[in-house]
């Protein structure tokens, strides 16, 4: 089962860092590599996207996967992206539904069992 992070996969993320990564001049990349930029591993690939947030935030340029699309004018990918994003939020919700009707079942189950125990007056 993959682990879904923000609408995103690891190999997502790790793309997305990379393009961002990749708009940078050399003198910006070692910036980012001493604010502590590693895009490997789950940890890795958050804490360099934090970073990157913050220095693109800085520089005012774009901050998700979808605008970059957008911005390179490749609207099938960014559409792709959007797809991908309504699948995913559609599966968490849906084991979210899931979740909450084993928990109303569970729930119910010891309701009745407390009921039948202590008889109300």
């Amino acid at each position: 089962m993959k682990l879904i992070v923000e609408g995103m996969d690891y190999f997502q993320w790790r793309h997305r860092n990379g393009l961002y990564f990749k708009q940078l001049n050399l003198k910006q990349r070692k910036q980012v590599v001493q604010m502590g930029y590693h895009n490997v591993g789950w940890e890795g690939v958050q804490k360099s996207w934090r970073i990157l947030q913050v220095f693109f935030e800085e520089e005012k340029k774009v901050v998700n996967l979808v605008d970059v699309y957008l911005e390179r004018g490749d609207l099938s990918m960014a559409i792709e992206q959007l797809a991908i994003r309504a699948e995913n939020i559609n599966e968490m919700a849906e084991k979210g539904l899931k979740r909450l009707r084993r928990r109303r079942n569970t729930t119910r189950k010891n309701v009745q069992r407390i009921l039948e125990k202590y008889k109300p007056l």
